[in-house]
């Protein structure tokens, strides 16, 4: 029986790691590190920035601040999707998602206020089940959004963050987050499992 506090107390420590655990690599745009007060252009095409594919945009860049006014509260770097009046820009990662389970989708954008400032976001695959396009405009200081979504289907789910030309828009600490069960839930596993150790008591 001494073994059944420290099984539990295990599962405990699993479920709350796996609940915090970040699925998408280089969230924060962190890689490749890049010189104080600089930027780095990179092209279509480019798989330059640590986890993410470059699909599109004349200009896709990692700033780091003290470039321009504006700094991120989520590390020493951000990327920038566009250029005013060039073309489209967009990124994207693949990640793998499980059927029914449930996930949270969290992201900072920062349009600096211009009017012309969107974001597309989309997560699709995995038998064309996926997450529904969103956009967030006119943003003027870093602003964090956050969307909850269950895959249909297990698999690689390719997610896309896209901007039209013609606004500035900042992206930062991306992540995909496993949903952290609910109190009931972790209430209703402990209590079984006390049950099966009561049980085993009784028997022996």
């Amino acid at each position: 029986m001494k073994t059944l506090p420290k099984f539990l107390l295990c599962m405990a420590l699993a479920f709350s790691g796996n609940a915090q655990a970040n699925l998408i690599v280089n969230g924060s745009f962190e890689n490749p590190v890049i010189a104080a007060g600089t930027f780095v252009p990179y092209a279509n095409g480019s798989t330059a920035i640590t986890g993410w594919t470059v699909a599109s945009g004349y200009y896709t860049d990692i700033i780091s601040n003290g470039f321009w006014t504006t700094t991120t509260p989520y590390g020493s770097q951000y990327l920038y999707l566009n250029d005013s009046g060039r073309a489209d820009a967009a990124i994207w990662q693949d990640v793998a998602l499980a059927s029914g389970a449930n996930y949270s989708l969290s992201f900072a954008l920062n349009g600096l206020g211009n009017s012309g400032s969107s974001v597309s976001v989309s997560l699709t695959g995995a038998a064309s089940s996926g997450f529904a396009t969103r956009t967030a405009s006119s943003i003027s200081n870093w602003t964090q959004f956050s969307y909850n979504f269950t895959p249909a289907a297990s698999g690689s789910y390719r997610l896309t963050f896209s901007s039209p030309a013609g606004g500035y828009v900042m992206l930062d600490n991306v992540q995909i987050n496993s949903a952290v069960p609910e109190p009931e839930t972790l209430a209703l596993l402990f209590a079984g499992f006390m049950a099966i150790g009561f049980k085993r008591k009784i028997v022996t």
